[in-house]
């Protein structure tokens, strides 16, 4: 049984459609994020599934009961907001406390649950601190154990790291994914970060203007977007128009822009134009006259600038009688013999394996 399901899920405000018929389940124990640019309609559908915004039409189920018409607090879920939501005159206990309350559960029973709720987190030693006197790690912690502390079946997480520098937020995100799977508890997040929905992940659903663009694993999503909107989305993309074209040796080879490429179309039919995608991290640089054992293909380029961004370096490049492109390698220090210098002739060898055609 799905721990959330949504079957053609609307949502309308007056002639403008924020969700626009959304079918997904979230199974047991599983971690699936809404990933997406501000405006798609990701909060929206978290929101509903809590209870605080109503469909305008469909079916919500959660833990498998139909939530038409229940309120938020008679819901099996846990919410965590972006700004943490904590009450500023209650004590990390209290405010952990504050869920039980509504659930009028017995007070013998609160104090167990709220040091299991403290522990869970690593916040024992301060249940007695007010939410003033704690980092913004710290009320993260303290959100998440006051969601976690009624037993959801479901854990709700609307951009919770927002708020957080990025090495903060980094450390937080391995955290949490590692205390959902201990829990094993079905998880919905909300994020527009894709480094945070890749990594923390069982399933991204990718949405654009209220519709479900794609929805699959990370690998999936990254390697093999279903449209242009995923792959501009979705980390860099070289995105080339090609087409197939017939060679003296009466072979074809797909020719993007000036960069000939192996016909990975597996056609010999000419088109129109065919959308080409290449990962920056999946092109090769190469001394020129290197010795090239990948592909058949040898193409030349200028490199056009050098940018250090530490554990990577980022080339742009144009390729001769081709396309400027953009190309990423690890950082394994500055002995490496492949480095180039501005204006450097490079050899660029790009895997047969390493080219995707973006359907449509």
């Amino acid at each position: 049984m799905s721990s959330v399901e949504l079957k053609s899920i609307v949502k309308k405000y007056g002639a403008v459609t924020a969700v626009a018929s959304i079918d997904l389940s979230v199974e047991s124990g599983e971690f699936v994020t809404l990933l997406g640019p501000s405006g798609c309609g990701k909060t929206t559908t978290l929101r509903m599934v809590a209870g605080f915004i109503r469909p305008t039409s469909g079916q919500l189920y959660v833990g498998g009961s139909n939530m038409d018409g229940v309120p938020p607090h008679k819901r099996k879920v846990g919410l965590v907001f972006q700004n943490y939501a904590l009450f500023p005159h209650m004590s990390v206990q209290k405010n952990i406390e504050f869920g039980l309350k509504m659930q009028n559960t017995p007070f013998e029973e609160r104090k167990d649950k709220i040091i299991d709720a403290l522990d869970l987190v690593k916040l024992r030693h301060l249940e007695h601190r007010m939410p003033s006197e704690l980092s913004g790690g710290q009320q993260q912690r303290v959100a998440l154990a006051r969601a976690l502390v009624i037993r959801p079946d479901v854990l709700l997480l609307d951009e919770p790291f927002g708020a957080l520098d990025k090495q903060l937020r980094d450390h937080m995100r391995i955290e949490l994914r590692e205390l959902q799977q201990k829990l094993k508890i079905s998880t919905l997040f909300v994020t527009h970060d894709q480094d945070e929905a890749l990594s923390m992940s069982d399933r991204i659903v990718v949405m654009s203007e209220g519709q479900v663009s794609q929805i699959g694993s990370p690998v999936e999503i990254y390697e093999k977007p279903k449209t242009r909107f995923v792959t501009d989305f979705i980390g860099r993309s070289n995105i080339l128009s090609g087409k197939i074209e017939t060679e003296k040796s009466n072979k074809t080879c797909l020719n993007a822009e000036g960069l000939k490429l192996p016909n990975v179309s597996k056609t010999s039919h000419k088109s129109e134009s065919i959308l080409v995608m290449i990962r920056p991290e999946c092109v090769l640089l190469k001394k020129p006259n290197s010795k090239n054992k990948i592909t058949n293909y040898k193409n030349t380029a200028k490199i056009l600038s050098i940018i250090y961004l530490g554990s990577i370096i980022q080339y742009k490049i144009k390729v001769n009688n081709g396309p400027a492109l953009i190309v990423t390698e690890s950082n394994v220090g500055y002995s490496d013999p492949k480095k180039f210098s501005l204006g450097d002739t490079a050899e660029i060898i790009i895997p047969e394996n390493a080219i995707y055609l973006i359907p449509g």
